[in-house]
């Protein structure tokens, strides 16, 4: 059973030095990151298999590090931020210059699908390609006609891409899916990520956010 992130505050800082309590924050890190290890080593179909399961796991302990970093402001305390934490931190204040959203995904060069997402003013634009081997992917536009940009930025916000890596890749399986998600931004910089046959652990969010996957 899941606690309540005042109740994590309760029994795994309060009370405690800032030394001990920092080694609390530090345990939850180490295991967010293993349980994001492990959910990208599989299928991503094994985790319904555990109950919690591991995206609930690691969605939870961000709330704790919420009221982690809470506690430590009142204590008067520095709180150090993790590499994740700064990286993804760095993504999401950008989000307001993100231009464009490209997703591709298929089994081989030249037969994937791919979602392209762009604003106009605070207009969502979707366009699409679908071809053969397009894993799932909507031949048709998805619609955003219910959502304004902003509100979509705010959803892409909670996926979390700051933290991904750059590169997913199973290097012993030889066939299976590519995919690639460019990310454009107003001033010419890009953001890339990539893999075959392995994917971030909560890369179905990306697919949500985007309504990239077809009926």
């Amino acid at each position: 059973m899941m606690i309540s992130p005042g109740s994590f505050v309760e029994m795994s800082l309060a009370g405690k030095s800032r030394e001990a309590a920092v080694r609390e924050v530090n345990e939850l890190m180490a295991e967010m990151n293993w349980l994001k290890l492990s959910a990208e080593e599989t299928s991503g179909t094994e985790e319904r298999a555990y109950y919690p399961a591991p995206s609930v796991k690691i969605s939870v302990s961000r709330d704790y590090l919420a009221a982690a970093r809470k506690y430590f402001d009142e204590q008067g305390w520095e709180y150090e931020l993790s590499a994740d934490e700064i990286s993804d931190r760095k993504f999401n204040e950008r989000m307001d210059d993100i231009e464009s959203i490209e997703l591709i995904r298929g089994s081989f060069p030249g037969t994937g699908g791919k979602l392209k997402i762009s604003f106009d003013g605070d207009r969502i634009i979707a366009e699409s390609i679908s071809g053969q081997g397009g894993c799932g992917m909507a031949q048709v536009p998805p619609s955003f006609s219910d959502m304004t940009r902003e509100e979509f930025l705010d959803e892409l916000s909670y996926v979390h891409m700051g933290e991904w890596k750059s590169m997913y890749d199973d290097p012993e399986t030889y066939d299976g899916e590519q995919w690639s998600v460019d990310i454009a931004y107003k001033n010419g910089d890009k953001r890339n990520f990539g893999g075959c046959n392995r994917f971030p652990y909560n890369f179905e969010d990306l697919l949500d956010v985007m309504r990239a996957e077809g009926d």
